[in-house]
């Protein structure tokens, strides 16, 4: 049986975490934000998160991209799982979502929803918001890869 250096075994260890971390080898960026995810670097983002638009009587949609990044911005292109979506809105205005709202699937760590609103002859006043809310799924608690994962929103606020 070979006699195996500890000191030897942990520097090597230490340099393979440093070089997945740094991304060497790591072409695609996945393994790098796999590794960061597994330590906790992990966020919901809408865009747009906030939308400026004039009060109206007209039907209006917005289309929203979900994605799971982490604190660097990186993309979780390994992501492949559902996420819950929500629609609230204030006001005269009914807004709703496509997806319907509940669970959504996330592919390479992107989804899309398109926001949207009815028309009506008071609808959307000055200071109505509708707002799209992104919250991991119940089946997971907020927590992906042992992660705990804060809600996402676009707003949509009306003015005149």
């Amino acid at each position: 049986m070979a006699t195996r250096n500890i000191a030897t075994w942990t520097e090597g260890m230490e340099d393979l975490r440093t070089n997945l971390m740094n991304g060497a080898g790591d072409t695609d960026g996945l393994t790098r934000s796999f590794i960061k995810a597994v330590q906790g670097d992990l966020k919901l983002l809408c865009t747009p998160a906030t939308v400026a638009k004039t009060a109206t009587s007209e039907a209006w949609d917005e289309t929203v991209v979900i994605t799971l990044t982490n604190n660097d911005g990186e993309l979780c292109q390994w992501y492949n799982g559902n996420v819950t979506i929500a629609v609230t809105d204030t006001g005269t205005g009914t807004a709703s979502i496509v997806p319907a709202a509940g669970a959504i699937q996330m592919t390479d760590g992107v989804a899309t929803v398109v926001l949207s609103g009815d028309a009506g002859e008071t609808y959307w006043k000055n200071l109505e918001t509708a707002t799209l809310t992104v919250s991991p799924t119940a089946n997971n608690a907020g927590i992906v890869q042992g992660s705990l994962i804060a809600n996402a929103t676009c707003v949509v606020t009306f003015a005149t």
